[in-house]
């Protein structure tokens, strides 16, 4: 069957939901009052376990596309697996870079005090040390982590939209 990872993906929430929805359900089917209608456990159960197996052939689907499926990101080319793994360290990277631009998180932003100065001063009113990064190259590192980042997540995007076939998957499970 040929799946793109969006297809892969769209699935997956649709068998996260059927499993949450029995994994709740489940302990109130144990008990019953007299008359009282209920679900039986073992029902509830085969619906858990049905939405968990598919999830784990789904994912296993997903990870073969990922393996598969080639990206180019600024000339160099990947996996689509690997340019997924990438992606998070990029944007800490990134996010890293912003603040030692000068752009100030949100805790900073809106406290009072010296704590701008953390790790600035040695006792206040005495030695202040010296930024090791002048403004602008931070910006500039900055900007080309930002660029790099960007790019992984233009790559990805656009590497889940392609279907790749993968043997044995059950078309049931996209229905």
């Amino acid at each position: 069957m040929e799946v793109s990872g969006y297809m892969i993906r769209e699935a997956l929430k649709g068998h996260d939901l059927k499993r949450t929805l029995a994994a709740a359900q489940f302990e109130s089917t144990l008990y019953a009052f007299d008359g009282e209608k209920k679900a039986a456990p073992m029902d509830v159960y085969t619906a858990f376990s049905v939405a968990e197996r598919a999830i784990a052939k789904l994912q296993y689907a997903q990870t073969m596309v990922n393996v598969k499926v080639m990206v180019d990101v600024l000339g160099e080319r990947l996996s689509l697996c690997e340019a997924i793994k990438r992606v998070g360290g990029a944007s800490r990277a990134e996010k890293m870079w912003r603040k030692a631009a000068g752009e100030k998180d949100k805790k900073q932003r809106y406290s009072y005090g010296e704590s701008d100065d953390a790790g600035t001063v040695r006792k206040a009113g005495e030695t202040r040390a010296i930024a090791t990064i002048a403004p602008e190259s931070a910006v500039a590192q900055a900007q080309l982590v930002a660029k790099y980042t960007s790019a992984l997540r233009v790559a990805i995007a656009g590497a889940n939209a392609q279907e790749v076939e993968i043997e044995g998957l059950d078309p049931a499970l996209f229905a």
